[in-house]
């Protein structure tokens, strides 16, 4: 890296070390954010999703990408309900 004439180096800074959890949670929150934009969660209505997949019976024919489709999102808003429901637990404790 290049010095100034100040002694000061040219470019950008280094980067601060992180912990390994902190680096551990940056990844998990960009895995989630990744996961919902593919599904679309922005666009999905959870309850007209889960009366569409309530009405799913033997019958109906998937393929192999719709069902892992319909399973990651019905994976997706189980693990927001059961946070939702930990946040109010904890609310509810508090107070």
């Amino acid at each position: 890296m290049k010095y100034t004439k100040t002694g000061k180096r040219v470019g950008r800074p280094p980067n601060q070390p992180k912990s390994g959890a902190v680096l551990r949670e940056e990844a998990q929150a960009k895995i989630r954010e990744a996961k919902e934009r593919r599904l679309g969660r922005a666009d999905l209505d959870g309850e007209e999703f889960v009366d569409k997949v309530g009405s799913i019976t033997g019958k109906h024919k998937f393929s192999r990408k719709e069902l892992d489709s319909i399973r990651e999102t019905v994976d997706l808003l189980y693990a927001e309900f059961v946070a939702e429901k930990q946040e109010r637990e904890a609310i509810d404790h508090a107070s």
